[in-house]
């Protein structure tokens, strides 16, 4: 019988390759040994263990009395099957040439393997945990670590602490006790232990449902590096990611109760926290991620904070359909980017991820605009606003007449500019008419019509029929709704 580890990192494939498989012939079954039906209490797996140092050993439905056995060494693979373990079971501080198997095992009591070194994986696929008690790999150093496909997670908590995994960590199942992946359990350290993807909750294969993943409790990651960082389907009280360096952190199509927390992360490339349900405050605080961060479909029942995050692509946040009620940041230039001037117009979200439709940035535009008003950044809202009229204009006249010269009625400058244009326009025409005005004449008659008062005396000597009234009077009517605009989004400002 021949076992071989089967490893794709991305989906999780795993299992045992059989190229054989026969207990008729001596010569198959050299290098292994199956006990059926037994219990066994340390003294008696311990001999057991000696007996068969260097073979294949495979207990099938076998009963485990307290098992408390260290510093052991297996050449060969150690397979549990549809076992059942009674009381405590530590198998502590051993080496083991390749993997160890407990597939469909039942765990009354505490389990441990801690500080055991791996060169193969370790597999807890289906397992199940009754009582009381936890399960502790601290300190394991391996391949792979399987902890999914079924798992019925113990009632204590579940301590992966110090674990150093070459390829996958894969969590699945329903869990009732906090999940913990700590780099340093007892003390602080600015070492970054290795894992390379850390997946919970993702399917084996896309068209199956044998992984789904709930937890009552907390889900707590600190101080790795990892490649990847993939949580799919889960339904979690809390999720805290926190002193973390990876390459992508993803959260799809999951739900949490509470919170989640996203502090003091480095990734390289992107956040993506996309069709996710939170039932209290979504959090990313000093983070630092290189290429973009994803809110996409997601929705957040009370606030979002985005406190001193760094960004290094131009088009960093997608908030395409994201709802929360409150959203916070003190980095409000993440979205701007690096947005050229414009005399028109406000700076462009130049760091919004930027939408094939229109109405798609509409609604961005206008969840931005809500949310800088409840936080008191009141220029950030008017920049908000202005784009979100400009994507919702229904032609270009209507977003140059509205937009440009008047500013949606926010952009003061944009009155203001508009208005000096309008008097230079009517002092040439001053200029070019038949009454002979000098430019000095031109410019303050205009001036004197823009505000639609201080003629003086010589407009009385002019003839009805002169063209000049009527292009005076046409002024006058221009400049009474400019300065009315100007007044009213002035007044505007002052009261907010």
């Amino acid at each position: 019988m021949q076992y071989q580890d089967i490893i794709n990192p991305e989906h999780c494939f795993r299992g045992i390759l059989l190229s054989a498989l026969q207990f008729d012939g001596a010569e198959v079954t050299a290098d292994t040994v199956e006990f059926t039906g037994i219990t066994f209490t340390s003294q008696t797996l311990a001999a057991a263990f000696a007996s068969s140092a260097n073979k294949t050993l495979i207990f099938y439905q076998c009963e485990f009395e307290e098992i408390y056995l260290t510093d052991l060494k297996f050449e060969q693979d150690l397979l549990f099957c549809q076992c059942t373990f009674l009381d405590n079971f530590r198998l502590m501080s051993s080496v083991f040439s390749k993997s160890i198997w407990f597939p469909h095992c039942t765990f009354y009591k505490h389990f441990s393997l801690k500080a055991s070194q791996f060169t193969g994986s370790v597999h807890l696929e289906s397992v199940s945990f009754y009582g009381e008690g936890g399960l502790s790999l601290r300190g394991v150093s391996c391949q792979n670590i399987y902890l999914d496909l079924g798992v019925k997670g113990p009632a204590d908590m579940i301590w992966l602490n110090e674990v150093s995994v070459a390829g996958v960590l894969s969590i699945g199942g329903d869990f009732r006790s906090e999940i913990q992946i700590f780099n340093r359990q007892d003390e602080v350290s600015g070492i970054k232990m290795p894992i390379g993807h850390l997946c919970i909750g993702s399917e084996c294969y896309q068209n199956e449902k044998a992984n789904l993943t709930r937890s009552s409790a907390d889900i707590r990651v600190f101080g790795y590096e990892f490649d990847t960082v993939t949580l799919r389907n889960v339904e979690m009280n809390s999720l805290y990611l926190s002193e973390l360096i990876a390459k992508n952190v993803t959260v799809f199509s999951s739900h949490v109760q509470k919170d989640i927390e996203l502090k003091n992360l480095k990734v390289m490339q992107s956040v993506s926290l996309s069709e996710v349900m939170v039932g209290r405050n979504l959090k990313l605080e000093n983070c630092d991620i290189q290429s973009r961060i994803s809110l996409a479909n997601s929705s957040v029942s009370q606030c979002t904070y985005l406190e001193d995050v760094q960004t290094a692509k131009a088009e960093a946040v997608d908030l395409y359909r994201f709802i929360s009620t409150r959203f916070y940041t003190n980095v409000p230039d993440i979205f701007v980017g690096k947005a050229k001037f414009n005399l028109f117009s406000p700076r462009k979200f130049a760091g919004l991820v930027q939408c094939s439709s229109n109405k798609s940035m509409e609604e961005q535009y206008s969840n931005l605009k809500h949310w800088f008003h409840d936080t008191g950044k009141l220029a950030y809202e008017d920049m908000a606003f202005f784009h979100m009229r400009d994507m919702s204009a229904a032609g270009i006249l209507t977003k140059f007449v509205l937009g440009r010269v008047f500013g949606w009625g926010v952009r003061i400058s944009n009155i203001a500019l508009s208005s000096v244009m309008v008097i230079l326009l009517f002092a040439a025409l001053y200029f070019l008419s038949p009454n002979a005005l000098s430019v000095k004449e031109s410019c303050l008659l205009s001036i004197q019509s823009f505000s639609g008062a201080f003629f003086g005396s010589w407009a009385t000597t002019l003839d009805s029929k002169n063209d000049l009234l009527f292009l005076v009077a046409l002024q006058s009517y221009v400049g009474v709704f400019f300065i009315t605009t100007f007044v009213g989004a002035y007044i505007r400002k002052l009261l907010r």
